[in-house]
């Protein structure tokens, strides 16, 4: 059977879907070790005020989109574009349609479809910035049709009616609806183009073939691996392509990134995870998400192999879990959406902002405990030791003031650090021990990892993270 737990994750839309949130915590910790080192970000809800639920698809030159539905909309989803914030956003839905939904930008223009209001099918279409100026891509001769992706002066999708025997058929337009160019292979069944970049679409041919074109049929390069029984292509930027394929012998999704040929494809699926997927790329970062043996479903970013995989869902704050990851772009913010833990669990847009210039230190919370359980009631303490390395001194260089640890390591939970560095690992070197009121950390169901912050008296940003285990689980 094939696996579809990717898939569901991925293109949820309309309602929450309620997934088991136990985990295995043992496995998922050490799948994870990387999180937290390297990049760190800054998590933001995009979900404007009047919405109850919204995701977004697509990044690019500092701009956002997706949809979201609440009383404003009442009740019917809308196309969103923000630069960044909730308060940006603009409603894209053109008058007269009944939905609609933003799944790519450029930058400039944006892409997606409508609902007609005549046909109740969807229209692909075009919008440059506001609903005003939005321009409906369906060919005459097609029943439906949808835009994915975006660039430069082209948009792709799929469309479908007479012309192509009522299948699905991958298309590329030029800004208009007569331009549309029909992609479909020689040989292929149905095809849809997924993204679009500098010379290159992707997509998918016959629900399983993994497609890279340069702008006509007959340009298809079947991009799915021998060792792969079915592969989709989701993203494409700067020569490389991501995507998913279904992997012997596990038979499960895996995320897997090409450089224009199925020999080239790279397995970034991360251990300890079930299914995973890769959805965007640009400046060669993939991001994508994960699912555990039991979720909920892990945000991730790759920096070109499995194990560079880092965790987006602890930068996310309280309330917050079961997320996916869905574009990028080329400063490095990643777009997606995350699921409340409480209430109606609906979705809201989050985009994940890149933090320059933090400097990753090594921690260890709870110094000589093998499991690092904590229970977040707690009326304690909570020891975290910052370890010295050849190139950072814990004794000396950190301020302890500006101290701060918990689920998104910004959380005000110091009590205090000890005046004397101690060596807790035995490695020569001095370390620097604090500890902080548990019941401030802000630790939620589904926490892996406690995140610490602060700045070294040299005002350098330090960040670092190690495994936990919550006992009992937190059910706010």
């Amino acid at each position: 059977m094939q696996n579809r737990a990717g898939a569901d994750y991925a293109h949820s839309t309309r309602r929450p879907m309620r997934t088991s949130v136990v985990v295995s915590m043992c496995l998922l910790s050490a799948s994870i070790a990387r999180a937290g080192q390297g990049d760190t970000y800054v998590a933001v809800d995009l979900t404007p005020t009047g919405f109850v639920q919204s995701q977004a698809a697509g990044a690019s030159n500092g701009a956002q989109v997706g949809f979201g539905f609440g009383a404003s909309t009442f009740g019917a989803e809308h196309a969103l574009l923000w630069s960044g914030i909730a308060a940006s956003a603009v409603d894209l839905h053109p008058a007269g349609y009944q939905m609609s939904n933003a799944v790519a930008t450029s930058g400039v223009k944006q892409v997606g479809w409508a609902v007609h209001p005549d046909t109740a099918t969807p229209h692909a279409f075009l919008w440059s910035g506001s609903a005003a100026n939005g321009v409906d891509l369906n060919p005459t001769e097609m029943v439906f049709s949808r835009a994915h992706g975006a660039f430069g002066d082209v948009q792709v999708g799929s469309g479908g009616g007479a012309a192509t025997g009522f299948v699905e058929h991958a298309l590329l337009w030029r800004g208009t609806a007569a331009s549309a160019l029909d992609l479909n292979p020689p040989g292929f069944f149905t095809s849809e183009a997924r993204a679009a970049s500098e010379d290159q679409q992707v997509g998918v041919g016959n629900n399983g073939r993994a497609l890279l074109w340069t702008g006509t049929a007959e340009s298809a390069v079947d991009l799915t691996p021998f060792s792969c029984l079915d592969a989709q292509a989701f993203g494409v930027s700067g020569g490389q392509q991501v995507g998913r394929c279904r992997a012997v012998p596990d038979f499960n999704q895996h995320a897997v990134l090409w450089t224009g040929s199925a020999a080239s494809a790279v397995d970034l699926h991360p251990a300890g995870y079930l299914a995973s997927e890769a959805h965007g790329v640009a400046n060669g970062r993939q991001v994508g998400f994960g699912v555990p043996p039991g979720g909920p479903a892990h945000a991730l970013v790759w920096s070109g192999t499995a194990d560079s995989v880092i965790d987006l869902n602890q930068f996310l704050p309280s309330g917050f879990a079961d997320a996916v990851a869905l574009g990028i772009d080329d400063q490095g913010q990643i777009v997606g959406w995350a699921r409340q833990t409480a209430g109606g669990q609906f979705l809201h847009a989050f985009i994940w902002k890149l933090v320059p210039g933090e400097t990753a230190v090594v921690i260890d919370i709870k110094p000589g405990s093998a499991i690092n359980t904590i229970n977040p009631q707690s009326n304690g303490r909570i020891a975290v030791a910052i370890l010295s390395t050849a190139d950072f001194d814990a004794g000396a260089q950190p301020v302890p003031s500006s101290l701060t640890f918990g689920h998104t390591g910004n959380e005000a939970s110091l009590t205090s650090c000890s005046p004397i560095p101690i060596d807790v690992n035995f490695d020569g070197r001095n370390d620097l021990i604090c500890h902080f009121a548990t019941q401030l950390t802000g630790f939620v169901r589904g926490d892996t990892r406690g995140m610490l912050r602060g700045t070294t008296i040299g005002g350098t940003a330090i960040v670092g993270s190690d495994s936990i285990q919550l006992v009992p689980v937190n059910r706010n």
